[in-house]
């Protein structure tokens, strides 16, 4: 049994890596002019964001369609609108479960339809990665969650094809253990617009996980689009097994509306 596991994993491993297209291959290439995009491009501390995001949905809804391309700009000025959320970056002392994650240097407050959520994290000039959430619900539980080691979100400067790769081990406070393999690309740099505005530049990550736990094993593909001096504007995920890198229906689809800076 072990066998065939090696080899179920081996093949969704060369699936994934099927799926990453590397930027450039096609007949037109992206100059980008601007400054380098370094972490320290990235606002701290006591920035509040809001975006439009969709509800929860299930595996068996149709999703939210989504129009994007791979090598151009964007536009989502377009998209679901009866749900907002607020984030602020806060410092990691003000978060609840800090406790948790002694080498946090940031947290992300988050309301969400569950309750209140701290996504804690570790930035320096090379890297920002996701040690894990901390969540208190509206009936007043409290659950974490872990990744070992670090998920690196970006790796610096997010220049075009920049990319990473890593193998990581998801844990909750529930007993629940999930492998993670990850592969990364900044897949492209250009303008876009969202209900916020428009920005002339914004890196497009572009990120492949292959998840496996309990003999199940699982693809999902998120894209995140980063602006200098401002951070992330946009989101979205695909379904599971989803087979197109330009999907057109995502499970998860946020836009920025405004951002504040204290």
């Amino acid at each position: 049994m072990s066998g065939l596991r090696g080899k179920a994993v081996f093949i969704a491993a060369v699936v994934l890596a099927s799926l990453i297209i590397l930027p450039g291959c096609g007949e037109k290439t992206r100059v980008v002019k601007g400054q380098e995009f370094t972490a320290s491009k990235l606002p701290g501390a006591g920035t509040s964001y809001t975006y439009y995001v969709n509800l929860p949905l299930s595996p068996e809804s149709e999703g939210i369609p989504v129009n994007f391309s791979l090598e151009s700009s964007w536009n989502f000025s377009d998209g679901p609108t009866e749900t907002q959320q607020k984030s602020t970056l806060i410092e990691p002392r003000q978060g609840r479960g800090v406790e948790l994650f002694p080498e946090s240097n940031l947290c992300l407050q988050r309301e969400i339809s569950e309750g209140t959520l701290f996504i804690f994290y570790f930035q320096d000039e090379k890297v920002r990665q996701q040690l894990g959430t901390y969540l208190i619900t509206s009936q007043g539980q409290e659950l974490w969650t872990k990744y070992t080691p670090p998920m690196t979100i970006l790796k610096f400067p997010l220049e075009l094809s920049n990319t990473w790769s890593e193998e990581i081990t998801f844990t909750n406070s529930q007993g629940y253990v999930q492998n993670i393999t990850r592969q990364a690309i900044v897949r492209w740099v250009d303008s876009i617009t969202v209900p916020a505005g428009s920005y002339p530049e914004a890196s497009m990550i572009q990120y492949f996980d292959i998840s496996k736990a309990d003999e199940m094993s699982y693809r999902e593909i998120y894209y995140a689009w980063y602006v200098p001096g401002v951070g992330q504007v946009a989101f979205m995920k695909s379904f599971q097994n989803e087979t197109q890198p330009a999907f057109s229906r995502a499970v998860e689809f946020g836009r920025l509306i405004s951002m504040e800076k204290k």
